[in-house]
Formats: structure tokens, sequence, C-alpha cells
């Protein structure tokens, strides 16, 4: 079996701290190889800070249609 290491990454709106998207990436330990990855939209149901949108990139459009 081999030796996994899952790493999340998620991001928020501001200053609501509202969930926008989950991020997520398997690694396999042994040889440092992406085994798998993940990235989901989450609707915070408002309007996606202009500071976030730099930040990010994400884009009103993908949060809407989570």
């Amino acid at each position: 079996m081999k030796p996994l290491i899952v790493s999340l990454d998620l991001e928020f709106n501001q200053p609501s701290r509202k969930l926008i998207q989950i991020g997520a990436v398997m690694g396999d330990m042994t040889t440092g190889q992406v085994v798998d990855r993940l990235s989901v939209f989450v609707n915070p149901g408002e309007q996606i800070s202009l500071r976030i949108k730099l930040l990010t990139g994400i884009k009103q459009s993908d949060v809407d249609a989570a």
C-alpha cells in the first residue's frame, strides 16, 4: 500500500468568512507525484468581494453555478 497524503485548501469570502471553494490534492509520499485532485465551488449566497476576486481569480459566475 502506497503512503498517501492529502492537502486541503479552503477559500473564504471576506469579510463574511463564508466558504466559496474547497480544493484538495492527494499525493504519493514515496514518489511525490499527484495521485488525484478535487476542486469544488460553493455558493455563499452573496457577492464575492473584489479583494477575493483579485486574490483567487474566483468569479461570481463560478460560485453562482455551484
